[in-house]
């Protein structure tokens, strides 16, 4: 399914580089390193403590698992597997009875089906000492049988759907939100079939095991090969998942691996970009900058995937450069506030040629490379009452990958933009440029 995914946002990537509007608002943001501020009570390993009614803060922030999510491959009947395994937990028995009980629920799984074309997964939570991951059973050429994985890292136990929530919550109310707003989106109008709807629900809400996920934006339901996203921000007095699982002490081995003081409610998608920072440069610039992906096809030969990797490190150091212009700026004016955002696409170019009686795309060595900055300039105020919440807003909308990165509404008299647009053709073997593009 990762290999669907690569697929379709190389389709984006040249819609991505059409992109050349830029715009923001709010309060209080914290910068990417001063880490988790929501503020949660001791959690030492008891029941009582672990079952928290902290509900979640939407001006908090969190921080993801210092935990390795791997891929262990096999196969069966000729046919690939990728089975889920965690490294990293202190707790070595915990670690091996999730990576244990994952193997055999998915074993167990796949081979009830006899017609399986491959099995993979994605992760869609890693973060607050819990994961969640969705496995996608291939059956046949056109449908796929869906498993979400849910677990606690504390003691290695399944997470219930009704764990998400405070004791009090009316799960079924939420369920049947769900499920009703799909049907209407799926109708594209307000009228949907109600019999259709409470038959749903009703085999949703009674289903010994629901199957569900959930990412740090949004809750997944699944039932009958349909699908209720709930967005946790509509429900956040009730969700307790941010916190009912923290612990005082860490559970992991390492203290590098996830990002930290990530905005409550935005999802971090960092496999579709090649570099991503953002967080406060300087006390009055916050900074957003973005690499998008280089996709390669998988017949790329290990040389020019080794040359595309220097390549890309080539680009990052040329969009710090814009962003370092910025930050001196922001030094140089303390009394104003600044948003600088910084993005490159790279596009590689190539045509279409027969090989045998087959169409075949043949890369070449060259690259097309866009450069867009932005720099927005307003008073503190501003930055104060409205574009923090502009800010935050924007990280947590679900086209923030295919926007290219933070993306800002300008609509405020006080604040002035500056916008720069660079293109360029590169040699990415060599990391020579060969020439600047001229706007027609």
């Amino acid at each position: 399914m990762k290999k669907k995914h690569r697929q379709i946002f190389f389709l984006t990537i040249a819609i991505m580089m059409l992109l050349t509007a830029c715009h923001t608002d709010q309060n209080n943001i914290p910068s990417a390193e001063q880490g988790n501020t929501i503020s949660t009570e001791s959690t030492e390993s008891t029941e009582q403590d672990i079952a928290k009614e902290e509900t979640l803060d939407l001006y908090g922030t969190y921080d993801e698992n210092d935990l390795l999510i791997t891929t262990l491959e096999e196969e069966y009947n000729g046919k690939r597997v990728q089975i889920p395994q965690i490294e990293g937990l202190k707790d070595t028995a915990v670690q091996e009875k999730i990576n244990k009980e994952m193997r055999n629920r998915i074993e167990t799984r796949y081979q009830e089906i006899p017609t399986m074309k491959e099995v993979t997964f994605d992760t869609l939570s890693n973060f607050s000492n819990v994961i969640s991951l969705v496995v996608y059973i291939e059956k046949d050429e056109y449908s796929f049988d869906w498993l979400y994985l849910n677990y606690n890292l504390v003691d290695g136990e399944q997470i219930q759907f009704e764990d998400l929530f405070t004791k009090d919550t009316d799960t079924l109310t939420i369920i049947r939100e769900g499920f009703r707003e799909t049907l209407v989106r799926d109708a594209m109008a307000a009228d949907y079939d109600e019999a259709m709807l409470f038959k749903l629900v009703k085999t949703y809400s009674k289903a010994k095991e629901k199957k569900f996920g959930f990412s740090p934006s949004s809750i997944s339901l699944y039932t009958k090969d349909t699908i209720a996203y709930i967005p946790i921000e509509s429900i956040a007095d009730e969700v307790t998942i941010y916190s009912k699982y923290k612990t005082d002490e860490s559970l992991f081995t390492r203290d590098d691996i996830g990002r930290k003081g990530l905005f409550s409610c935005m999802d971090v998608q960092e496999d579709l970009f090649d570099k991503w920072e953002y967080g406060l440069g300087t006390d009055n610039l916050w900074y957003d900058l973005t690499l998008s992906k280089l996709f390669l096809y998988d017949e790329t030969s290990p040389e020019k995937i080794e040359k595309c990797e220097i390549f890309k490190q080539h680009l990052a150091e040329e969009l710090q450069k814009r962003l370092d212009e910025y930050l001196e700026i922001a030094k140089a004016n303390p009394d104003n506030f600044y948003v600088a955002l910084v993005k490159g696409y790279v596009y590689i170019e190539g045509e279409y040629v027969m090989i045998d009686d087959v169409e075949t795309y043949i890369e070449s060595d060259i690259a097309e490379v866009t450069i867009y900055s932005q720099l927005l300039k307003m008073p503190q105020k501003t930055y104060d009452t409205v574009y923090k919440n502009k800010i935050i807003d924007s990280y947590r909308t679900e086209y923030f990958v295919l926007q290219g990165g933070l993306i800002l509404d300008v609509t405020e008299s006080d604040v002035t933009v500056t916008d720069k647009q660079e293109r360029m053709r590169y040699n990415y073997m060599t990391s020579e440029k060969i020439e600047d593009i001229k706007e027609d």
